[in-house]
């Protein structure tokens, strides 16, 4: 799990993303947490202590999963809102939940047009053997 995400669906994912005009990074640190919840403060500060750009509830088990199954992997994580410990206009306090719905909605919006995007092209990353590959150096070692 060195290597957890294709690269070449990742490249593959960015590259829609900023077709669709969707502001993109291709590279972060994801913190997994237990949910659904948001984060204490002292978590929050936490995760941003150990470099995580971005804290989620998805992406495990699913990543492990993928990769035992010799399938490629890879994410696209939409920001909401920031943590109680960062201070940001977005961040979620007390009944500050229904600030960030109308920002949840676009996000998805634009999720399904980089999918579409994504799909239109797929012989794009369709032959990548990267996974098939990281499940035989698994079973060999």
């Amino acid at each position: 799990m060195a290597e957890p995400y294709c690269k070449r669906l990742s490249k593959v994912l960015a590259l829609s993303a900023q077709t669709e005009e969707s502001h993109c990074r291709d590279h972060g640190t994801v913190v997994v947490i237990q949910g659904p919840r948001f984060s204490t403060v002292a978590e929050s500060r936490l995760y941003s202590a150990w470099g995580g750009d971005i804290i989620n509830m998805t992406q495990y088990p699913e990543c492990y999963f993928a990769r035992e199954l010799g399938m490629c992997y890879a994410v696209i994580a939409s920001i909401t809102d920031y943590d109680v410990g960062v201070s940001r206009e977005l961040s979620i306090e007390a009944g500050s939940f229904e600030k960030i719905l109308p920002i949840f909605r676009k996000n998805v919006e634009r999720t399904q047009q980089i999918l579409a995007t994504v799909l239109r092209n797929r012989s794009d990353f369709t032959t990548c053997t990267c996974a098939q590959e990281n499940v035989k150096h698994y079973y060999e070692n």
